[in-house]
């Protein structure tokens, strides 16, 4: 699936959810409303149509991330990295080579000027253009400002070293430090640098954002084709958990999650995303299941309670099909632990019926003892009712025909 295709996925997904939220909330008893559903309906169409023209216009979605605050969070960063490692050892590789793992929380990002790690397209190349040209302007005030440490990286970069973490956030703070610097403004703005000039001009050091913007596009513009430009203005869906694969190869994965750091709900949330990581493009009830299965194996295993996605669970079994998937793998699990390692071998691609990307759940099964099967099938079919009902929404679910 190619990244413009992809893009319109996500979003229709996360349309999807909303439209699903607005379904579900109740009218007042007391409204005189009553063909409020069509009214509903035809609002939803109109915004499936707004939301489909925005998604085809944008052919490249690199720069939808950077409309979400993005969670640095070293601590964070290394759970994904570590959960990652422990999915692909218990369920086998992801079918991308990922490369980077960035995390987003699903709200509007506080300050679009500043890069992320996400914003570097080549750490190599760009820390080989400061390091090689650290002694003319402006890439000699850009080594200047970088603490020891940091040029170390910057160094090690210039001559092929892949940078851990650490070291890509170490460069990120770097450039991100110019951008909040007034000696860097006056600098380019003193237009002493005629090869410069036209990025001199009269910018009002009280216009914090103004200059921001400014010193963003210059570090943009400078260094083409090495930093993703600053985002234009985007309305963003809030509160959804969603994972994303950018990029040629698809190897630098966005993470979303609506808890922030330090929320209870956090690290359940992310562990859950980082399994997707190994089937981005499926959309499956079953894996949804088998995915907090993993997050609750994961965060006790990591020393984070997953008792806050429990209790929320307890209560709609038969209304949440997150809930309800999460019961019927566990009851699985029960049975056939072992066997689920091998179940994302089963993904295949759209059907007849033109769904999209799932598990043949009778391919995995035919691979269970005969009396294992007969077990895990009246499992699935026990909670079959309430995930039928919820099928086509956002995610598929196929009964097995064994």
């Amino acid at each position: 699936m190619n990244n413009a295709k992809r893009t319109r996925v996500v979003h229709v997904v996360h349309l999807q959810i909303l439209i699903n939220r607005l379904m579900k909330k109740p009218c007042s008893p007391h409204s005189n409303f009553q063909f409020f559903p069509s009214v509903l309906s035809l609002l939803c169409l109109l915004l499936l149509v707004f939301f489909f023209s925005g998604c085809l216009s944008r052919f490249d979605n690199s720069l939808w991330h950077q409309h979400y605050q993005p969670i640095e969070d070293l601590q964070a960063l290394t759970f994904a990295q570590e959960a990652f490692s422990e999915a692909q050892q218990q369920y086998g590789d992801s079918e991308y080579a990922v490369r980077n793992i960035h995390i987003r929380q699903s709200i509007v990002k506080k300050d679009i000027s500043l890069f992320t790690r996400a914003d570097i397209v080549n750490f190599n190349n760009l820390s080989r253009r400061i390091f090689l040209s650290k002694k003319i302007f402006p890439e000699k005030i850009i080594w200047s400002s970088l603490d020891e440490q940091t040029r170390k990286y910057v160094e090690q970069s210039a001559f092929g070293k892949v940078l851990p973490v650490e070291g890509q956030q170490k460069i990120v703070e770097g450039l991100n430090a110019l951008i909040l610097s007034e000696i860097f403004l006056e600098e380019l703005a003193s237009g002493k640098y005629i090869e410069f000039k036209e990025y001199s001009g009269n910018i009002k050091k009280k216009d914090i954002a103004g200059r921001k913007k400014y010193l963003r596009n210059f570090l943009t513009s400078h260094f083409e084709d090495l930093l993703l430009p600053m985002p234009g203005k985007k309305s963003v869906l809030e509160g959804v958990e969603i994972c994303e694969c950018l990029g040629p190869e698809n190897d630098e994965c966005i993470l979303y999650v609506s808890a922030a750091p330090g929320e209870p709900l956090f690290f359940p949330q992310l562990a859950h995303e980082v399994f997707h990581l190994l089937s981005p493009d499926c959309y499956d009830w079953y894996v949804e299941g088998l995915s907090n299965i993993f997050s609750e194996a994961f965060c006790e295993m990591a020393g984070y309670s997953w008792q806050p996605v429990l209790s929320s669970f307890y209560g709609r079994e038969k209304t949440d099909p997150y809930a309800i998937s999460y019961f019927m793998m566990r009851d699985i699990n029960k049975v056939a632990g072992a066997y689920l390692r091998n179940f994302l071998n089963f993904t295949v691609g759209p059907d007849m019926s033109k769904t999209k990307k799932h598990v043949d759940v009778d391919g995995w099964l035919k691979t269970l003892p005969p009396d294992l099967r007969g077990r895990v099938i009246d499992i699935i079919h026990l909670y079959a009712p309430s995930l039928t009902a919820h099928k086509g929404l956002y995610n598929s679910f196929h009964l097995p025909q064994l």
